[in-house]
């Protein structure tokens, strides 16, 4: 039997922020108060209260998605595995699109409260939705929900996140039983965390780094950061005593903290933090989202802004190199088929195999030497005459010393 196992490589670059006062360009598509999403694939989703925008050029034309169908301001905006969006609204409910926002259908079935603060969703695709009453769930891409508020109080829930594992996160507002959640079981539990975090605090953003180590904020305090699994807490002192609408957190492990009063970076695990709201000092800085080229954008309370300094001096190195990566495949759940896409820095003998939750291999996609670059490969759960059965697999890609390892399901 063959067995693998998980190693994970850090590797740290250094930071040289720009100096420059005129960082962010204003891109529009208006000077409202604008949430931001970036999907796989670069689309831009921006959406405020006069509804839904989307950019297909890094924000220089944008598209108005929605002719009033939605009908209340834009809360929330989601994609999961199969780029599918979710937008939450303040008082219409939850609207899904499965055609990049050409057509959106309202899906509210089973919901008792129709304010969609925050939306996530799992790596078996089970949606999750943030309310003014609690936490809802959808087994079903959102046709259905049912309440899934067991150890939570019926509050308001003003984030919700889930990380690599399937552990799912959220925080609610200020109260004596509120603060952080935790669920490990798709959430049919949920229970209080505190050890380490201040009484009865509002948590509006929680977000994880490629350790899965967790990173959320109450308000008008530091950071505060879990390394095992939120079990306990500590704060990070060195931040400005503001508020944190959103945390973003690149495949490189760079920090994104939208505030109150500008944008923050941290590229040390919050050690220390940066100010690089430049042109925007002291604006109240609603979302962050970062492109595959590296150019961040962010939504703010005058319309979206983007900046390419940060893009050239703080996120990429000047030959604009790769770095070890492997994708989560996609779609995901599959059947009868996934891909698997992956990229390396260097060129070397490189492996790609499929195990099952024993350990057992049960394919080899690659096993040869390639140069450094990006490439992808098709999974079929037909392997020979062998027809895979439903349940947890495992990919591993190993090229060089570099070896990564993550969870696929096959669903029929």
């Amino acid at each position: 039997m063959k067995t693998f196992y998980l190693c994970i490589i850090i590797f740290s670059l250094s930071v040289q922020l720009t100096k420059s006062q005129n960082l962010w360009q204003f891109i529009g598509p208006n000077q409202n108060e604008n949430i931001i999403a970036i999907n796989s694939a670069d689309l831009i989703f921006s959406g405020d209260s006069s509804g839904l925008y989307k950019s297909t050029e890094n924000g220089v034309n944008w598209t108005y998605l929605n002719t009033g169908t939605m009908g209340s301001s834009i809360l929330s905006i989601h994609f999961n595995a199969n780029n599918d969006i979710f937008v939450g609204t303040e008082i219409t409910g939850i609207f899904r699109s499965t055609d990049n926002g050409v057509i959106w259908e309202a899906i509210n079935n089973g919901l008792s409260n129709l304010y969609g603060y925050c939306i996530t969703s799992t790596e078996i695709n089970h949606i999750f939705v943030g309310t003014r009453q609690g936490v809802f769930k959808s087994t079903d891409n959102g046709n259905f929900w049912e309440q899934a508020n067991v150890g939570v109080p019926l509050t308001y829930i003003f984030s919700i996140s889930s990380n690599s594992s399937g552990t799912i996160f959220l925080g609610t507002i200020m109260q004596s039983d509120g603060g952080i959640f935790r669920s490990t079981n798709d959430g049919y539990e949920w229970e209080r965390l505190t050890n380490g975090l201040p009484y009865g605090a509002n948590y509006r953003s929680i977000a994880f780094d490629t350790n899965n180590y967790i990173y959320t904020q109450g308000q008008y305090t530091g950071i505060f950061k879990s390394t095992d699994n939120g079990e306990n807490w500590n704060e990070t002192t060195n931040f400005p005593i503001t508020i944190v609408n959103q945390f973003f957190i690149t495949d490189s492990n760079y920090i994104f903290a939208a505030t109150l009063n500008g944008i923050f970076l941290s590229n040390n695990g919050a050690e220390t933090w940066n100010n690089i709201s430049g042109n925007l000092a002291n604006e109240k800085i609603t979302s962050v989202a970062v492109n595959s080229e590296g150019i961040v954008f962010v939504g703010t309370s005058q319309g979206v802004f983007k900046s390419d300094n940060i893009q050239t001096e703080v996120l990429k190195d000047k030959n604009k190199e790769l770095f070890f990566s492997l994708s989560q495949n996609h779609p995901n759940p599959f059947n009868p088929s996934t891909k698997i896409s992956w990229q390396t820095p260097v060129s070397d003998w490189q492996t790609l195999k499929v195990y099952d939750v024993l350990g057992n291999e049960v394919a080899t996609l690659v096993n040869e030497y390639r140069a450094a670059g990006s490439y992808e490969v098709e999974f079929k759960s037909t392997v020979g005459s062998h027809q895979l059965a439903n349940g947890v697999y495992f990919y591993q890609l190993k090229a060089g010393d570099y070896v990564e390892t993550k969870k696929m399901i096959l669903m029929k």
